[in-house]
């Protein structure tokens, strides 16, 4: 994960993610929100939301959308809990 990019709707970087994961305090806090997604057995609707950036196929206008794919940018939390519990 680059710590540079931000994340959808830039509500928190990677980067701060990671100094978040690499602090006691820090891993305490993830363990009780992911400890609560697995009680409620409901993920955050802030969560599931993805950001569709059109991306330029190299052909055609670049006006035209149909000259372009959309990609999925997701929330950094979207993306490390499902890891953290396979």
């Amino acid at each position: 994960m680059n710590s540079n990019k931000a994340t959808a709707c830039g509500v928190i970087r990677a980067a701060a993610w990671k100094m978040l994961v690499t602090n006691i305090e820090g891993t305490e806090i993830l363990t009780k929100v992911f400890n609560m997604i697995r009680h409620t057995r409901e993920f955050p609707k802030e969560c599931k939301t993805a950001l569709i950036q059109p991306i330029y196929k190299v052909q055609g206008s670049h006006r035209s959308l149909r000259n372009s794919t959309g990609i999925s940018v997701l929330l950094v939390m979207a993306k490390i809990y499902p890891e953290t519990i396979a």
